[in-house]
Order: C-alpha cells, then structure tokens, then sequence
C-alpha cells in the first residue's frame, strides 16, 4: 500500500502501476500540448518532465518499446532522465499516459524526437535560479501559444512569434534537429572527454565537449580532413550504433557540428587530434568495470582540473597536474 502511494505521488514506479484501459478526459480540456520542464538543483540545468496533451490521458494500450527509440537514447538519457526511478520505466509512463494521446505524433520515436525538438527549442528562456518552467503548443499545429497553468479551451497564439514544428525526421537523432548555438545552462569554462566503455572491456571517445556553449557553426564537416588519423579514430573513436565502421563519419560530424564547432581553435584536424591525444594521456585512470569515465580541462590553457558531472563555472586545477598540453 505504501509503495503503491510513493509510486503515485513520485510519477517514478510506472511500470509497477496499472493504468486505466478507458480514455480520461482532463476536466479543464484544453486544446494544447503542455512542455512541462524540471530543474536539477545539483547540476543547475533544466530537464524534460514530459510533454503532456491537455485534453486527455491514456489513450491506448500500444506497448512502450524501449528499441524504438535506439537512435535517440543518448539524448533522453541526458534531458529526459527520471529523477526516482529507472529512466526506462519514467519514460513508458510517460509515453502510456501522454504520449498515447499527442496527435499528431502519437507515434513512439516521432513523439520522443519531438520532445526533445521543443526542448532545445524552449530551454534557454527557462529562469537560471530554478522555480517554474513550461510552455505550451497548439493541439493540431504545435504552434507555441501562451497558456497558464491548467487553462482550458484554446491557448492564445503568442503574437512575438511564430514557432512552428513543421517537420520531423523520425529516423534523425533528435540531437541534430535545431543547430542553432546556445549556451549550456550549467556554463561551464572548461572541456569534458566523455569516455564509454565499448563491448564491456574498452574504453573509447564519445567527445570532447565545451561546457559552454554548442553548435557554434562555421566550417562544415569534411571527413577527408582527418585522413592522417583515421585509422586512430576508427580504432578509439568509433561510432556505437553499428559495429561495421558505416556509421563512424556521421558520429564525427555530429561531435564536430555540436562540439567541435565551439572549441577556441575551431579546426577540425586539430580538434579531433586534440580528443586522441588526451584521450592515449588519460584512458588508463578509468575503471576496468562501470557506466561513467570522463575527464575535465580547463577553457583556455587544457590544464587538466577536477569536476563533477555539469559543474557550473570553472572547475579547479589539479595540484597534480600543471603541465599544459
């Protein structure tokens, strides 16, 4: 019984709750998707709650499949993580109760992809301090629309402008829908080189990403820029998504079009060198075993400094390390 009540008030057990076959209608039935977000005190950065249509709740019985949505779980992981409970089971009780019911993407991967869409969209005009965050889309347009908390009816079309998701691509990674820069919530002046462990016993790159800011723009990708270290990329660098090799420069691109693009020396050979070097420096420190491995240097001179996940500002010097690169 008392597990039963958390699971209720937490929105976090959702794979231990039943939900209800009929449809619910919301008493206050209003025409619009509401982009509800959430603040992380520790990280200081917002995150999707969910996307939640406001005229009704459980709308079929379609089971959540967590492999739809392979090509954006990165994503999720890092904008959409559960805050009680397993992030798989967060986001089937999303999908189940809201997602079943968002026309006109009441379709898995299109509505997760969406989410995400909006999110980047919307995100930097969110309050750095914390507090409320949300915003509001028309039912049949997904034009954005001035909405207060539970209104019901239409919401007023916001007059400033005209935000309009026209198009998605279910089958793109969400991350590359809007390349527009933007800071990062947590600013923070330094670079994390974010491992990952490949096949359960090697460590290679995922990126090396500035804290503060993404998708800087300027030179577009060209692959045959890195030829002189190619086969270090495929070996330390490779993209996770296919174990053939095919899908390695599309990785590379997104890594340089998000990242890469804002780093202070924007040149593509040095950038992706850059990462290789510290990556032979530093691979040796992560555990033989986990999830988690990454390494932090400061903006400005790649001294290396000590940082926790998403810390905001600069993160301090190692005592140990003072060598530059």
């Amino acid at each position: 019984m008392l597990r039963t009540l958390a699971c209720a008030l937490l929105l976090g057990c959702a794979a231990a709750m039943h939900h209800p076959t009929s449809l619910a209608s919301k008493s206050y039935a209003g025409n619009y998707l509401r982009l509800e977000l959430q603040h992380d005190k520790k990280s200081m950065m917002w995150t999707i709650h969910g996307l939640w249509p406001q005229w009704e709740e459980w709308c079929h019985d379609e089971t959540f499949d967590l492999a739809a949505l392979d090509p954006i779980i990165p994503k999720l992981e890092e904008y959409w993580p559960s805050k009680y409970s397993d992030d798989s089971e967060f986001w089937s009780h999303e999908w189940n109760r809201h997602g079943s019911c968002a026309e006109p993407v009441d379709e898995q991967l299109k509505f997760f992809t969406t989410v995400l869409t909006l999110y980047s969209q919307s995100v930097a005009e969110c309050p750095s301090t914390g507090g409320e965050c949300f915003f509001c889309f028309a039912r049949d347009t997904l034009e954005r629309c001035s909405c207060e908390d539970k209104a019901p009816g239409d919401c007023p079309k916001l007059s400033n402008q005209d935000t309009v998701l026209k198009s998605i691509d279910a089958d793109a990674e969400a991350e590359d829908v809007s390349l527009q820069a933007r800071p990062k919530p947590y600013a923070g002046n330094y670079y994390r080189l974010e491992l990952q462990l490949e096949k359960g016993s090697l460590w290679t790159i995922h990126g090396l990403w500035p804290q503060w800011t993404e998708y800087c723009g300027g030179e577009k990708f060209d692959v045959s820029l890195l030829e002189p270290i190619l086969p270090k990329l495929e070996e330390y660098w490779p993209s996770n998504k296919c174990t053939d090799g095919s899908c390695d420069a599309k990785f590379w691109e997104h890594e340089w079009d998000r990242h890469g693009s804002c780093a202070e020396n924007r040149d593509e050979l040095n950038f992706f060198s850059t990462a290789l070097d510290l990556y032979k420096q530093h691979v040796g420190e992560c555990p033989s075993s986990g999830s988690k491995c990454f390494f932090c240097f400061a903006k400005g001179t790649m001294d290396r400094c000590a940082c926790e996940d998403k810390t905001p500002g600069d993160c301090p010097k190692l005592a140990e390390t003072e060598d530059e690169m």
